[in-house]
């Protein structure tokens, strides 16, 4: 029932944007159209322990011994951004967004930089979740000077597909050791499309010519509103139900 609920909720969700986005397409008079591109870096973790991981794990094994991290990963992405008002903005995004998540656990070695500076090793299971995203926002500016740059706060929802997923064992790489390489593991079936709520703020620089860019500064926060995998439990029966939350700090080009 639950899964149903939050299906209806996606559905409901994204008829609710379309609608919101074709009354200020209707209200708009001439609207400004620019295009951007954008990267930075993904920091993604799920909202509950999975596949053995954590102190509620049913069955003991090496996973028990890893800490939650979260998983590190750049995002690519183009725009189109109508100004419908000088107020308010439509944009719609294309791009590549990898999230997932990271467990970890240190080890008995150590890592040593070029000034003998020494770090423990770690060993990192990573669930690597690899999407297509199509985020449709609405910004709005809060404020700032036309000459120097404008705040802007923006809201929408994000249909992801994924391409791609994979478990990886990853070992850091320690001097002078053969310690280090990565070796795949299982990894149990991953939704092959969600849909995320994400709001954030941005600052846009001005322009002092018409031929010149601006640049976007971007901060982001999205959670998926579907589970991520497929099953609620493993063959082990541990827990596989869990939503995702990504943070995102960007930085582009606004053409």
């Amino acid at each position: 029932m639950k899964s149903i609920n939050k299906s209806a909720a996606c559905r409901a969700g994204v008829l609710c944007s379309l609608m919101m986005v074709s009354f200020l397409v209707t209200r708009a008079q001439e609207p400004t159209v620019r295009f951007g591109i954008k990267s930075g870096v993904n920091f993604s973790f799920f909202t509950r322990n999975v596949d053995g991981f954590g102190r509620r794990a049913r069955n003991e094994s090496y996973k028990t011994d890893y800490n939650t991290f979260f998983r590190t990963s750049i995002p690519a992405s183009l725009n189109l951004e109508l100004g419908l008002t000088e107020q308010v903005a439509l944009d719609i995004e294309a791009g590549y967004s990898p999230r997932g998540m990271a467990y970890r656990r240190p080890t008995d070695l150590y890592v040593y930089d070029a000034d003998g500076n020494a770090s423990r090793a770690h060993d990192y299971y990573t669930y690597r979740l690899e999407f297509a995203e199509t985020p449709v926002t609405v910004k709005v500016t809060l404020g700032g000077m036309p000459q120097e740059g404008r705040l802007r706060a923006y809201a929408g929802v994000a249909p992801a597909w994924l391409f791609d997923y994979s478990a990886k064992l990853t070992f850091d790489r320690v001097n002078g050791q053969a310690y280090s390489g990565r070796d795949f593991e299982y990894m149990p079936p991953v939704k092959r499309f969600n849909v995320s709520a994400l709001g954030g703020i941005q600052w846009v620089s001005s322009k002092r010519t018409r031929r010149e860019p601006s640049f976007l500064f971007d901060f982001r926060t999205s959670y998926a509103w579907l589970p991520v995998f497929e099953e609620t439990r493993s063959s082990e029966q541990e827990n596989m139900r869990t939503g995702m939350i990504t943070f995102s700090l960007g930085a582009g080009l606004l053409f």
